[in-house]
């Protein structure tokens, strides 16, 4: 299996389940230490853009302006923990996790997305 940061290094990409279907755009890849500690810190809540952050198994919310919805997932895109609505000023941490996406919350419905779920980027 390719891997998100072999595969998607320079590219928007978007998030989709285990149907195919589109789950939010745009995400971009957040593969080095400094673009996964700035992640979207500073960034305008109005963007509406997400990251993926690889590696990673945890985040911070510091400096942030909007709440996020986090998804923790594994080497296969499996949802490991799910953290709806973390508000600013908060950290969270996930074992085991080796991806973390990170969206505006209100953009994925909750009944599309569970602990066990596949997800994909393409």
């Amino acid at each position: 299996m390719v891997t998100a940061k072999q595969r998607y290094r320079a590219r928007l990409l978007s998030l989709t389940d285990e149907e195919g279907n589109l789950l939010f755009f745009p995400l971009f890849y957040a593969g080095s230490f400094w673009r996964r500690f700035r992640g979207l810190m500073f960034c305008p809540p109005k963007k509406g853009y997400g990251l993926i952050l690889v590696p990673c198994n945890s985040i911070h919310t510091f400096f942030m302006r909007f709440s996020l919805d986090v998804f923790f997932l594994d080497e296969m895109g499996r949802v490991l923990d799910i953290r709806w609505n973390l508000a600013p000023w908060r950290m969270a941490v996930c074992r085991g996790a080796r991806m973390v996406v990170e969206c505006p919350t209100g953009h994925i419905p909750h009944e599309k997305v569970s602990i066990g779920s596949r997800l994909t980027f393409h």
